[in-house]
């Protein structure tokens, strides 16, 4: 093995140590619903709020990530930046969508597909048929297309009582799930995030509320959804 190589190999081990350790900061922090950053997180700040402090923990207690972390590592490739922290946190969203929709399949999807079947018949709408071979990015256009498929139907008089079907069909779950997000809203929207955007409020509470499917999932499979998402963004 050429010098090359065995420092090609090292830096791609030291990069998984160092993902790894900021998947563990971000998993604990979402996990518990804590904020993540402070307004001063320079290197002389006596505290540099939950992330940073979490990780300069694990470095403390950890020898293979202290060598990989902070001082240690290339300032372009620290993984501590916020945007590295949402990029996680989409990472560990699509595991947690991917593992409900396996959820489905094995417990209840056949159960949701006749409900779904019935209503179709009864009202006269066609069945869309949903094989093995169905893809979950279709699956996500689908909220697009019932959008547009609703705003369609709003101008014809024939489907006047449109918004007394929709809220027919969101009734049996949203009073249970209203509930859990207000709750948690208390929890992850503190005094100190009054100024979190929408998309990282929706992200952290997707993450909290779903915290029984994310203790499910272990590193590996985030780092694996936080590589292929970087993939696709080099590819764009």
């Amino acid at each position: 093995m050429t010098l090359l190589s065995k420092q090609t190999v090292k830096s791609q081990s030291d990069y998984r140590t160092r993902l790894n350790a900021s998947i563990e900061c971000a998993y604990f922090l979402l996990h518990q619903g804590l904020p993540f950053r402070c307004h001063d997180e320079c290197e002389c700040s006596s505290n540099q709020k939950n992330y940073l402090e979490l990780l300069h923990f694990l470095s403390r207690n950890n020898e293979a990530i202290k060598r990989v972390t902070f001082n240690e590592t290339p300032r372009h490739n620290k993984l501590t930046s916020p945007d590295i922290q949402k990029d996680i946190t989409q990472a560990a969203i699509e595991e947690i969508t991917n593992e409900r929709f396996k959820m489905m399949r094995e417990n209840d999807w056949e159960s949701l597909l006749e409900k779904v079947s019935s209503f179709c018949i009864k009202h006269d709408i066609d069945i869309l048929i949903m094989d093995d071979e169905y893809k979950l990015l279709d699956l996500m256009v689908l909220g697009d297309q019932l959008d547009t498929y609703i705003i369609d139907l709003c101008g014809d008089d024939e489907f006047s009582g449109i918004e007394v079907i929709k809220l027919l069909l969101l009734l049996p779950v949203a009073t249970a799930t209203v509930e859990r997000v207000f709750s948690a809203m208390h929890i992850v929207k503190s005094r100190l995030r009054n100024r979190m955007g929408d998309k990282w409020m929706n992200d952290s509470l997707v993450v909290y509320i779903k915290k029984d499917i994310f203790d499910k999932i272990d590193n590996e499979a985030i780092m694996k959804q936080f590589q292929n998402m970087k993939t696709r963004i080099k590819q764009l």
